[in-house]
């Protein structure tokens, strides 16, 4: 695991505004616990010998890490089970939408399709919003099993709060003049 990563996820959760020296404490644990999981799951973040830099979606994904795991309050039981569940899950919904992406002809606009076309394109988007919905239930399944129910819609809730957050940040970086989408 990259030194970096570890830090930056320290760092993250350090920021949190703390009101009790009892909740210091979980916070230092919980960045700990984040460590050795990522550790020991074998997650590497860095390539070669050489120290690269972090690219966004490992900065994402560990600050992701570190936001789930402070606001769920997981406890070291939880944590070892609840996070090679939630890996698996990630990995399986990234599977599907990158399917699901191989299949969009994104070369026509819209005028440009026939009727049946344009059927093709609502039916397969039915059926991946339909595959992507089968596998949050079976994953629920899996959660329950590992966390009270409360959690599991903390989780659910934090996901949908993080994901608004990504999309705004996106959202306000296209629209920002850079040396990719200068005005002219």
């Amino acid at each position: 695991m990259s030194v970096r990563v570890f830090s930056m996820v320290v760092e993250t959760v350090s920021r949190i505004e703390l009101g009790t020296k009892k909740n210091k404490m979980k916070t230092i644990v919980h960045t700990i616990l984040i460590g050795i999981m990522l550790f020991g799951s074998g997650v590497t973040f860095s390539q070669e010998e050489g120290d690269k830099p972090l690219t966004k979606k490992e900065k994402r994904a560990a600050i992701k890490v570190a936001i789930i795991t402070e606001k769920l309050d997981l406890t070291e039981a939880e944590s070892k089970a609840f996070w090679p569940v939630y890996d698996e899950f990630t990995e399986d919904r990234k599977a599907l939408r990158k399917n699901f992406k191989k299949t969009k002809d994104k070369s026509k606009k819209m005028e440009d399709l026939t009727d049946e076309e344009v059927e093709t394109i609502i039916t397969e988007s039915f059926d991946y919003k339909q595959k992507e919905l089968d596998l949050k239930k079976k994953y629920h399944l899996k959660l329950k099993e590992i966390l009270p129910i409360k959690k599991i819609a903390k989780l659910y809730h934090i996901e949908k709060r993080i994901n608004q957050e990504v999309r705004a940040r996106s959202s306000a970086n296209r629209s920002r003049p850079g040396p990719r989408n200068r005005r002219r």
